[in-house]
């Protein structure tokens, strides 16, 4: 009898895993819109309070050239803003409430408005 008990527990534990593993399946349906993005330095989403437009901010170094990339939700590229290229090797990025862009260096942060335009830098060699 117990092994009857063992083997039906087993059948109920396997049936009831069956729809869960099944599910777990389903749960990459988003990657079908992927992309990627060579020499990324930081990633940051910012959504503006006043429109409700969301955007992701991606760093790109390529050696010497330096850019932020900005794309819509839906990966399409909406704008690219040049940053300097006396800079200590951008490690990542961020975004504050206002939209200010803070990119942080080895030596020194960087601060830029969210069209790009310079605000400060702080750091190693800045004055």
């Amino acid at each position: 009898m117990k092994t009857y008990a063992r083997a039906l527990a087993l059948f109920f534990t396997l049936l009831l895993a069956c729809p869960l593993g099944h599910a777990a399946e389903q749960d990459n349906w988003y990657l079908a819109n992927e992309w990627s993005v060579s020499n990324a330095r930081g990633v940051a989403y910012y959504e503006d309070n006043a429109t409700g437009i969301e955007e992701i901010y991606v760093g790109i170094e390529n050696g010497t050239s330096a850019k932020i990339s900005v794309y819509e939700m839906n990966g399409s590229l909406v704008r690219n803003i040049t940053i300097g290229s006396s800079r200590y090797q951008a490690r990542d990025l961020a975004l504050d409430a206002n939209g200010t862009i803070y990119i942080s260096e080895y030596f020194a942060v960087t601060c830029l408005e969210n069209d790009g335009t310079f605000k400060w830098r702080q750091g190693k060699s800045t004055s």
